[in-house]
């Protein structure tokens, strides 16, 4: 009888924590006429640096489980002056342990950071 319990013990060693984390991206799901970009993505721990353009997806991250919007800096081609505006989704996502999920920010989902500072571009 302890043969299988060391076996199953040996078995969950190997297991990390990391393991038992969401894995997530994130996509730019604005329309490619517009040419908004997003940058500096950022949900639950995880930063993406590069910027997106409409259509384009983050790499996959680890990222700690939990709730939490996705924070982002949006520029728009049509307002330019504007600079790069501190951004986040409008839906808090909650994602727990084993996900594997691809989160959207785009039409819909796009409101105003009101913790930003004002216009990156300034």
């Amino acid at each position: 009888m302890p043969r299988p319990i060391l076996v199953l013990l040996c078995a969950s060693a190997t297991v990390s924590c990391e393991d038992l984390y969401p894995v997530v991206a994130v996509r730019n799901g604005f329309d490619a006429d517009s040419g908004i970009q997003v940058a500096n993505v950022r949900w639950n721990g995880c930063v993406w640096p590069e910027a997106l353009a409409p259509g384009n997806t983050t790499p996959f991250h680890v990222c700690l489980p939990g709730k939490g919007r996705v924070y982002y800096q949006k520029f728009d081609p049509a307002t330019p002056d504007l600079g790069w505006q501190g951004r986040r989704s409008a839906t808090v996502f909650d994602l727990g342990a084993l996900r594997s999920c691809t989160l959207t920010v785009g039409p819909g989902e796009d409101e105003r950071d009101t913790e930003a500072p004002g216009s990156y571009g300034h």
